[in-house]
């Protein structure tokens, strides 16, 4: 139905926009992925293969378990991708 993925990308594309939003409002300019994958409704595998195949940002070195992304560079990226 072309109406529902019309109402999907709109959807998506709105919570791009509040993706974008958190990494401005963020004090450290870093993002957790977790942050991300909520904010988008994606998970961490669907990040994982932006990375390998869309050139999203790799999350900053020694960031642990939860890595952290440089939120101007996935900022960045999404308007790239706009």
């Amino acid at each position: 139905d072309p109406h529902n993925s019309i109402a999907h990308e709109v959807a998506f594309q709105k919570r791009i926009c509040m993706t974008k939003e958190l990494c401005n409002n963020t004090d450290l300019n870093v993002i957790p992925r977790k942050h991300i994958c909520h904010q988008l409704g994606i998970s961490r595998n669907t990040i994982k293969r932006w990375i390998k195949d869309r050139g999203f940002p790799t999350p900053l070195k020694a960031s642990g378990q939860e890595p952290l992304f440089d939120s101007e560079a996935v900022n960045l990226w999404f308007e790239k991708m706009e």
